[in-house]
């Protein structure tokens, strides 16, 4: 896998243009190990959330390992932001929101619903 995203990494590179490249591999083959070098800017560290404490939870602490592998223009991406969107608590919102403010997760794919 890190060849396939690779060769795109140098095609978006070879535009010329300012490109966020964002590699999906739901935190297989230990993709925060090669995915900078792939030219990757961030990359799925886990499958898919629920809206849900145990989901959230169980990815939100569970990312502390990965710590070394994210920096300025490389993020570890723990999957989207589900605040507000009505199965878990508002303190539950908010240790979600914090965590992911504290892993540096990017934010800007975060849908939030308003009530």
């Amino acid at each position: 896998m890190p060849a396939v995203y690779q060769k795109m990494g140098f095609a978006l590179q070879a535009t010329g243009r300012p490109i966020i490249y964002s590699l999906c591999q739901y935190g297989r083959l230990d993709v925060w190990k090669w995915g900078a070098d792939a030219g990757g800017n961030l990359w799925r560290t886990t499958g898919d959330i629920r809206d849900a404490w145990d989901s959230m939870s169980k990815i939100g602490f569970g990312q502390n390992e990965l710590a070394q592998w994210a920096r300025p223009g490389h993020w570890n991406d723990p999957d989207m932001l589900e605040v507000g969107n009505g199965a878990m608590t508002e303190d539950e919102y908010r240790t979600h929101m914090s965590l992911w403010s504290i892993l540096a997760a990017p934010l800007s794919r975060v849908t939030i619903f308003a009530a």
